[in-house]
């Protein structure tokens, strides 16, 4: 009696066992890393099958079919252990960033995994003309377009080592100084941070001209009066 219930047992489990489904274990996560390093995507497969496919996927394009290789890029590989099927991406591009789906069949079940990309900051100033030649009275805007993930922060400097314009106001990356002076002449920076690599900078000269008028006296009386255009903050001497 006791050698039937211990061999009813016995089957009872090798059914279970043998009945028992394929399961992927792994968790969808959302990972993070900086462009130009490495990210491994995880997919532990339970109970796998010899009938068991498993597909990696960016959104609807698959990648890979069990080991079997669908697209072009090298720096995409499939790493097998056991039951762990790892999707690795090497020196991660910005569009990257996406959707990663392991799959299986027999049931069919799926995990998705979301990666984000962070980009080291770009800047490019506008107008293109260097040096922006400007007038005096006349509004300066001067646009520094910058990208990177996350968003940067953008900071405006004079590289002279003097302070703003009292009269110049930033938003958006944009530096506008209104009814600029002689004075204002210099080189502005733009730098634009985000904690990703090292940060960016761009540089516009911005040249301020103006006129100088001079008087000719006689017997204490004007006889002629020259006006003189110049881009630099002081008349020439005369001699």
């Amino acid at each position: 009696m006791a050698y039937n219930v211990t061999g009813l047992i016995f089957l009872t489990l090798l059914v279970l066992f043998s009945c028992a489904q394929a399961t992927i274990i792994t968790k969808g996560g959302r990972f993070i890393v900086d462009e130009g390093d490495n990210v491994e995507l995880p997919c532990n497969i339970r109970n796998i099958a010899e009938d068991t496919v498993v597909i990696w996927k960016r959104g609807e394009l698959v990648l890979f079919t069990d080991e079997e290789v669908f697209h072009e890029d090298q720096r995409f590989q499939l790493r097998r252990k056991d039951n762990n099927f790892t999707l690795v991406i090497e020196r991660v591009e910005p569009y990257d960033g996406a959707k990663y789906i392991c799959e299986i069949t027999s049931p069919e079940m799926s995990i998705a995994h979301v990666l984000e990309v962070n980009v080291r900051p770009m800047v490019s100033i506008s107008p293109d003309a260097n040096p922006l030649l400007m007038n005096v009275g006349e509004n300066v805007v001067i646009k520094c377009s910058v990208s990177g993930n996350p968003p940067p922060k953008v900071t405006w400097t004079r590289q002279d080592g003097q302070k703003m314009p009292t009269r110049a106001t930033s938003k958006d990356g944009q530096l506008r100084i209104t009814r600029v002076t002689m004075n204002d002449s210099g080189i502005y920076e733009c730098t634009a941070s985000n904690n990703v690599g090292i940060d960016a900078h761009d540089t516009i000269e911005v040249l301020v001209q103006g006129n100088f008028s001079f008087f000719l006296f006689q017997n204490y009386q004007v006889i002629m009066c020259i006006t003189y255009s110049s881009k630099f903050s002081k008349p020439p001497d005369i001699i």
